[in-house]
């Protein structure tokens, strides 16, 4: 069964961890990001204005990881992240996500599970809940490559438009080649998913695929990394007639992107990302581009 709050279970079991000194592992990180968006939406409502906006973003997570034994280990996650808009202030969101989750061994397999709550609000207000249950599969199918298999069944609740409560089960594969190690690789992921939402139009299927391209350089003496990705994804709503544009919904999604971090010494990084998403759909809500840019600072304790 989907575990229905997890954050409150995160903080009990965060001090627990603590006691276990010896086989406990602490990390945790905080982010300030200023970007610009030329195109402020909210995905998952289907709204966007068409105007752009600066924001400046503030992340914290931490991560305990405890070692049951050789190869059982045990882990919990907590991330909280605020974005700011300079103009639009009533889209200004919260997020928090507290995960557990718990990994074994056996030879060249390994088996996982994580469970995950998050809670987003929008100008102040609740606007969604998730909570996600995933059972995994991976293995080196060879010295370059690596494979990971999930599953995921999730739960969404809206707190001012139930018609959107949905359950999601979806099947994703991810395959890894390293031309040279981590320093240089090429990532592979797609997913297949069914959507069921209280109001059959609301309810879709999907499936998308992730190219991403991970190369380890030299810029400025440093160790830098480069990364470049593309999505494509293709969503039908087939199961109902949308009232808005009186037929079923169809979605087309491209995104491009560029990121590159360069560290400034072992606790301290620099990151800039450039992202541009062009989504096509019938429901004019959804049809639209949009250019991001943004610059990070990051310190790792």
């Amino acid at each position: 069964m989907v575990i229905k709050s997890l954050l409150p279970l995160s903080i009990i079991v965060f001090p627990l961890f603590a006691e276990a000194k010896d086989n406990l592992e602490l990390s945790a990180e905080v982010e300030v990001s200023y970007g610009y968006e030329s195109n402020v939406s909210v995905d998952d409502v289907d709204l966007n204005t068409n105007i752009g906006d600066q924001f400046i973003d503030l992340r914290f997570s931490s991560d305990l990881v405890f070692k049951i034994q050789e190869s059982t280990e045990m882990s919990a996650g907590l991330t909280v992240s605020n974005r700011l808009y300079d103009t639009f202030d009533e889209f200004d969101g919260l997020l928090s996500l507290a995960s557990l989750a718990v990994s074994h061994q056996k030879g060249d397999w390994e088996y996982g599970l994580i469970t995950r709550y998050i809670d987003y609000q929008l100008d102040g207000s609740e606007l969604l809940a998730m909570t996600q249950i995933s059972p995994s599969l991976a293995w080196f199918p060879s010295k370059r490559t690596y494979l990971y298999l999930n599953y995921e069944r999730s739960r969404e609740t809206y707190s001012k438009n139930s018609q959107r409560n949905n359950d999601r089960d979806e099947v994703g594969a991810a395959f890894y080649y390293f031309i040279n190690g981590l320093r240089q690789y090429i990532t592979i992921q797609t997913d297949v998913a069914k959507e069921k939402a209280k109001a059959g139009f609301f309810s879709n299927d999907s499936w998308q695929i992730r190219l991403a391209f991970m190369q380890r350089m030299t810029i400025l003496s440093r160790d830098s990394t480069l990364r470049l990705a593309y999505r494509h994804e293709n969503r039908r709503y087939d199961r109902s007639i949308n009232p808005t544009i009186a037929d079923f919904r169809k979605d087309t999604r491209h995104r491009y992107e560029f990121g590159l971090e360069i560290p400034i010494n072992e606790d301290w990084s620099a990151m800039t990302l450039v992202q541009y998403s062009d989504y096509r759909s019938n429901l004019k809500s959804s049809d639209y581009s949009q250019e991001l840019y943004q610059l990070t600072v990051q310190y790792q304790f």
